[in-house]
C-alpha cells in the first residue's frame, strides 16, 4: 500500500479530523519514512525502517501525532528498542479504516451519542451506557 500525503490529508489546515494533521505533516516532510514498527510493549514507531546495521531512524508515532509536537527524527541504536516488528501494511490498512483511533485508541474517539448508546464516527466502535449499583462498606464510630 503506497502512502502519500494526498491520501491522508485532513480537510482543514492544521486540524485533525479522521486523519491526523501531524501524521500528514510527517509524511509530507518524510515521504520515504512511512514504515511502522511495534516494539515488545506495543509502542508504535514511524520511520525509514531498520537499516542493515539494525538502526531505526524515525520517531514514536504517538509522540509526533500529538497536537503541536515537533516532527523530529531520532536514530535508535540496535537493541535500544526491544522486539521490533514491522507492521507497516497492517497499520496503514487499519489507519485507512479507523483514522486517528488507530494511533490514539480510546483517547481519540469522536462520539455520536443517542440516549444510552454511542458510536465513534471514526472507527465505528459502539458502546452502551449501563448503571451499576455498587455496595460500599464503611467503618463508623460506635
Amino acid at each position: 500500500m503506497k502512502i502519500t500525503p494526498q491520501n491522508i490529508k485532513p480537510k482543514k489546515r492544521g486540524v485533525a479530523d479522521f486523519w491526523s494533521w501531524q501524521l500528514y505533516q510527517w509524511v509530507l516532510k518524510n515521504p520515504l519514512a512511512t514504515f511502522i514498527h511495534k516494539d515488545s510493549e506495543g509502542v508504535l514507531y514511524i520511520g525509514t525502517g531498520i537499516d542493515s546495521e539494525g538502526w531505526l531512524h524515525g520517531a514514536e508515532l504517538r509522540q509526533i501525532c500529538g497536537h503541536g509536537q515537533k516532527l523530529q527524527t531520532w536514530a535508535y541504536r540496535p537493541g535500544s528498542v526491544k522486539g521490533l516488528e514491522n507492521i507497516t501494511e497492517e497499520f496503514w490498512a487499519e489507519y485507512n479504516l479507523s483514522g486517528i483511533c488507530a494511533i490514539h485508541g480510546d483517547f481519540a474517539h469522536k462520539w455520536k451519542t443517542l440516549n444510552d448508546y454511542r458510536s465513534c464516527d471514526y472507527c465505528g466502535k459502539e458502546e452502551t451506557r449501563i448503571t451499576k449499583m455498587v455496595e460500599k462498606t464503611e467503618w463508623v464510630a460506635a
